[in-house]
């Protein structure tokens, strides 16, 4: 084919060109290179129907005809390069051009790729990307963003958002409200004149992206959990990091974050964990339960009789022996706190007051009353010196601590003397002096009898120095001693087990936390007719008796929706006992604090009754100073507006007078009228009042003690009517 000129109304644009708008300034760039040098390039077309189809050159067009205005004859007609194309050489020319095109957005690329796929169907997205040297992937990931909607293209075109923010928002495709979500996302960039957000990057954009997303679907990490869902189940042996339903977020630049999709399935999962994990805790508690109640019951009717060793002195198994160490509470005696939990033996308490070297010294713990002999504490007495007292304790043939005042719970008991020393087999056999072995030398060097199951049998014959060159002796025959395990319940016979279950009431009754509640979450509260223990003991006098004797109402419990299932918890289901101990330990204590108050308030009394006088003038400068001062803050006011301060001094000097005639100005002159001794009075007892507790009688606190040492006075309190309450 040849070059010919062609009019240019007989050009026409090439069927499958996508650009639709052409810039002035392009336009007029080119019509000056073409005044100034001619056309450089002869664009390529086909015959149409008579006329020509531009394959491209679709700018040099418009460029002649803006110079065929001013001049027809030399610009009416255009040089054009005749070729025989096919419609697919022609689409790939358009496309060509616009991929080569000055300014080309991403956006208008995809939609020039897409223009052309759809126009021939038989091309492949890979054939297309070998023929414009593109990566295989790259036409196949422009094309996905042309599928988001309407509106957020429109963001795309108008650089409000950029082409690879578009891409990261077809994460939410999959969802039926996706372009809600997008726009969910972005409203969590700072675009136009928003001062708040993630930056308006595509890094800004995924973390905008992963809280939406965190917000609608499972987590499916630990780590990004949240407080709206815990993973009780293992999510990778689940198989949902591998499966098609798991979203991938970016909730830092570094971190990677993974969603599921199908809630169904995911709490379907959760679910099951909750159940296996239920049934294993169930079955753990009520084992346990069981067996040591067997155990004690077994030991009751079937425990030979402790072997004395001498007059104080009792060989017991390793079991007794361990309890009886973490009884240890010497140092709870001295504070005058509760005891540690006694240890019973032969249907006595016993605490330890010593450990160490495999032996445990103990005494007996009995209850106050029962207690015949003389009380001590470790306060020293009222007229004895230190020195004297403690002699006086040490050399006690019944030991140290006996008689000495101890608590059990919030009851008073003593203990008794003198001390029973309680040692194992394995230190009895220490202190049988097992023999050492010397070398030539003399030296004594250790014999590895101590951890031998056979130490009683054995000839100790079978010693050598071992080669490792350490020096320390070895044994051949040495065999270790089997550990101690807890029989399960099968191996229990069936008439203790059923004695068990008689004697254990509802202790072996254990329940799930999600049986006996209503609300869901935070809001989750027991049910009427239970209570929580664990969070109830502090209000009862004696948690001992609900935690280790109760069979008519206590049970173990555990959550079968929480992160550890098989976390031990408390129940109580007879309420109305609870609310009796609650009752009775409120009164208690309500009661010891009325008399602390009592004590107070006499004491104060007395004080003021000593003071005679005080400079007026300086008198009446503190009590200003108090109901104007700086210093006071807005709980100073009563619920009528008036200060407390203010009001306080009213009701003692004129109580009588009304509301509204109560000013300051007035309150001075009734305060003047006052001699000088009940002036003096009133301010020593108006700054006492504001050193006063002022809260719950039960929690009563003395704050006065040192002010009024200060004026000479004590704070005795009345303990034989604290006895007299205990009793009643």
């Amino acid at each position: 084919m040849a070059i010919e000129a062609i009019g240019l109304d007989q050009i026409h644009d090439n069927p499958y060109q996508a650009r639709l708008t052409y810039h002035k300034k392009d336009i007029d760039e080119l019509v000056h290179s073409i005044q100034t040098h001619g056309l450089l390039q002869v664009p390529p077309g086909r015959r149409k129907d008579g006329d020509v189809e531009l394959a491209f050159g679709h700018l040099r067009k418009r460029a002649f005809d803006k110079l065929a205005k001013k001049d027809p004859v030399g610009f009416g007609k255009m040089p054009i390069d005749i070729k025989s194309l096919s419609d697919d050489q022609m689409a790939m020319f358009a496309l060509e051009e616009n991929l080569k095109r000055r300014g080309i957005s991403p956006l208008e690329t995809a939609r020039a790729v897409d223009k052309y796929l759809v126009s021939f169907p038989g091309k492949t997205e890979v054939e297309l990307a070998e023929s414009l040297n593109m990566a295989k992937g790259t036409v196949s990931n422009m094309r996905r963003v042309l599928r988001l909607p309407e509106k957020i293209l429109e963001k795309i075109d108008e650089g409000i958002i950029s082409f690879h923010q578009g891409r990261e928002l077809l994460i939410f495709e999959r969802f039926e409200n996706a372009e809600n979500l997008m726009r969910s996302s972005l409203d969590g960039l700072k675009t136009g004149n928003k001062y708040y957000g993630q930056p308006n990057t595509v890094e800004g954009l995924q973390k905008s992206i992963d809280s939406v997303i965190s917000g609608q679907c499972r987590p499916l990490d630990k780590e990004w959990e949240g407080h709206r869902w815990d993973i009780l189940f293992d999510t990778r042996a689940a198989g949902c990091l591998e499966c098609d339903k798991m979203l991938r977020t970016h909730p830092t630049k570094s971190a990677t974050a993974h969603y599921c999709t199908d809630a169904e399935c995911w709490d379907r999962h959760q679910e099951e964990r909750r159940e296996k994990a239920a049934v294993a805790a169930k079955a753990k508690m009520e084992a346990e339960v069981i067996n040591r109640a067997a155990l004690v019951i077994a030991q009751e009717e079937k425990m030979p009789a402790p072997v004395m060793i001498d007059e104080n002195t009792v060989l017991v198994d390793q079991e007794t022996f361990t309890k009886l160490e973490a009884s240890n509470s010497c140092d709870r005696i001295s504070e005058g706190a509760a005891v540690r939990k006694p240890v019973k033996f032969e249907g006595k308490l016993y605490v330890a007051a010593s450990s160490g070297m495999g032996k445990v010294e103990a005494y007996q713990l009995v209850p106050k009353e029962e207690f015949t002999g003389k009380v001590r504490t470790y306060r020293v007495p009222k007229g004895r010196e230190y020195d004297e007292y403690y002699d006086s304790l040490r050399n006690d043939p019944n030991g140290f601590y006996h008689g000495m005042l101890a608590k059990r719970g919030q009851v008073e008991h003593v203990l008794v003397g003198p001390p029973v020393t309680f040692v194992t087999k394995e230190a009895e056999q220490k202190r049988k002096a097992i023999p050492v072995v010397a070398d030539a030398g003399g030296v004594v060097m250790p014999v590895p009898c101590e951890s031998c199951a056979k130490v009683d049998t054995c000839d100790r014959t079978h010693f050598h120095v071992a080669t490792d060159g350490s020096g320390q002796l070895v044994c051949e025959q040495k065999v270790q001693a089997a550990k101690e395990i807890l029989p399960v319940a099968t191996e229990i016979p069936e008439d203790i087990l059923a004695l068990v279950r008689e004697k254990a009431g509802t202790r072996a009754e254990v329940l799930d936390l999600n049986d006996i509640c209503y609300g869901d979450g935070y809001s989750r509260r027991v049910k009427q007719g239970y209570a929580l223990l664990d969070d109830e003991l502090r209000l009862v006098d004696d948690p001992v008796e609900c935690l280790e004797r109760c069979t008519h109402g206590f049970h173990y419990a555990f959550d079968s929706k929480a992160r550890d299932p098989q976390r031990v918890l408390h129940v109580c289901s007879d309420t109305k006992c609870l609310a009796k101990k609650k009752g009775a330990f409120t009164r208690k204590v309500n009661a010891e604090g009325q008399a602390r108050k009592k004590a107070e308030t006499k004491a104060i009394k007395e004080a003021i009754a000593q003071v005679s006088t005080l400079g007026r003038g300086e008198i009446k400068l503190v009590l200003l100073t108090q109901i104007r001062g700086k210093h006071l803050a807005s709980y100073y006011y009563g619920g009528d507006g008036v200060k407390k301060a203010e009001k306080w001094l009213w009701d003692k000097v004129s109580a009588g007078t009304a509301d509204l005639d109560r000013d300051t100005e007035s309150l001075f002159k009734k305060i003047d009228k006052l001699d000088d001794v009940a002036l003096a009075q009133l301010v020593v007892e108006f700054m006492l009042y504001y050193l006063l507790d002022h809260g719950d009688v039960g929690s009563y606190e003395i704050k006065t003690e040192l002010p009024l040492s200060w004026l000479g006075v004590k704070i005795e309190l009345e303990p034989e009517k604290e006895a007299n309450h205990e009793q009643s």
